[in-house]
């Protein structure tokens, strides 16, 4: 943390103001517009992201395995998810599986997928993730009713690999493959992102910005303007060209902005730099239900420019999203986060 320096303020920067469709809320990345994220490598870092949203791109490049050709995407409350029509019999194979290609050898990568059981079948569900075919972590049942997030991890070998999930019932008297599930993810369990060479973009109330490994989003009652621009005056190991800029051109904004980020992968630790900071703000840390994790209160009194860390308490618990909420001309940079 950097000492006090109240006269200084960031430079101001006339960007053109972009429009983009608007998506907020849990569970990931869902919202009334429903926007699926693009998939975009960074530092050699690839955040693959499936939700089923877009009409066009609705599978992002999974295929349907043997075990999965009823597999079709349903709807519920505006939310598109993946299930199981017609099935019969009980599931014993690959359900799904894609080639990603834009993997980092040695780097250790997470896959998530959230899910819940429907029915009232006697068979139980197992999935078991595998990549080249080779089981990654332990099979993981399926006997939670209500939408929660089963986990794994495997670190790359080269850059292209193959990553299949299987399925298998227990033994009843029931058809199988009672379960349905939604935002399939493959991201690195570390990352970093410092926003350099990003694409400089402004954002209004009810847009948002599709970034590498992130998107930010004005909510749609909030205030001022937000995005990605540079600022000229570097600070030391905190901020440097690029960063994610708040309350833009405004040095007391009343009421305050809120700027809701949403993670591509999820962590159970954050860290950031919070630069320029002349009036109180507040950051909250929320999981895939959009339920509070926590929170800091950032104060100028410790500090015109601070490094905020934060970790979840409980080993299940995984940060999904962030509230900002400021009405200081500031900047974000320098995130690093991890999956322990």
């Amino acid at each position: 943390m950097l000492g006090k320096s109240p006269n200084q303020t960031p430079e101001a920067f006339d960007l053109p103001v972009k429009s983009s469709s608007y998506a907020y809320g849990a569970p990931l990345l869902k919202s009334a517009n429903h926007t699926q994220l693009e998939n975009t490598p960074m530092n050699g870092n690839y955040c693959d992201v499936t939700s089923f949203e877009l009409a066009e791109n609705t599978w992002n490049g999974w295929v349907k395995g043997p075990n999965g050709v009823m597999l079709e995407v349903a709807e519920a409350s505006g939310n598109h998810y993946a299930r199981f029509e017609n099935f019969t019999g009980n599931l014993l194979g690959i359900i799904i599986e894609k080639t990603i290609t834009e993997l980092t050898a040695g780097v250790d990568y997470c896959i998530s997928i959230r899910l819940k059981r429907l029915g009232q079948s006697d068979r139980t569900p197992t999935l078991t993730w595998l990549v080249d075919g080779a089981q990654q972590g332990l099979p993981l049942p399926v006997e939670c009713r209500d939408w929660h997030v089963l986990r794994t991890r495997f670190k790359a070998s080269s850059s292209t690999h193959r990553v299949m999930l299987q399925g298998r019932d227990s033994i009843g008297q029931d058809n199988g493959a009672d379960f349905c599930f939604d935002d399939l993810r493959i991201y690195p369990a570390q990352l970093e992102e410092d926003f350099s060479g990003h694409q400089q973009k402004i954002i209004k109330p009810g847009e948002q910005l599709d970034g590498r490994c992130m998107v930010i989003s004005l909510l749609p009652d909030a205030y001022g303007q937000s995005g990605i621009q540079i600022h000229t005056t570097p600070v030391d190991g905190m901020q440097q060209g690029e960063g994610l800029v708040l309350s833009r051109n405004v040095s007391n904004q009343d009421p305050p902005q809120q700027v809701h980020i949403r993670l591509k992968g999820e962590y159970s630790s954050v860290q950031f730099s919070w630069t320029w900071i002349h009036h109180p703000a507040s950051v909250e840390f929320l999981d895939h239900k959009g339920e509070s994790l926590g929170s800091i209160d950032v104060l100028p009194a410790q500090g015109l420019h601070q490094r905020l860390s934060f970790e979840t308490e409980n080993a299940e618990d995984y940060v999904s999203e962030l509230l900002i909420t400021c009405s200081d001309f500031s900047y974000l940079d320098n995130f690093k986060f991890e999956a322990k």
